[in-house]
């Protein structure tokens, strides 16, 4: 009988062991799985203005345009957001700290 207890207690020992690495292996993957690394802005330029009606209708939307302007001035507001669109897609990338 007491044969039979020591390899059993012996089996024990390893399956306990075996079982506490196991359980740090997966603690220490959840800690690496759990850092995200930092994404960085891609500068892109919009695609080309085919038709700016869209444009128009968003910023009656807004109320950047109201019913109270002319034709010419409300393409003027038109014209001054896409230039202003246009100009922080020249100056994206500039002002990053070294």
């Amino acid at each position: 009988m007491r044969l039979f207890k020591i390899p059993v207690l012996v089996l024990l020992a390893f399956i306990c062991i075996s079982c506490s690495n196991g359980e740090i292996s997966e603690q220490s993957e959840k800690k690496t799985t759990s850092v995200k690394p930092v994404e960085q802005v891609v500068c892109r330029s919009s695609p080309p203005i085919l038709n700016s009606e869209g444009i128009k209708r968003n910023l009656i939307k807004r109320g950047v345009i109201t019913s109270d302007m002319s034709a010419a001035e409300a393409e003027k507001k038109v014209s001054e957001f896409i230039n202003k669109k246009r100009s922080a897609f020249k100056n994206c990338g500039k002002n990053k700290k070294k």
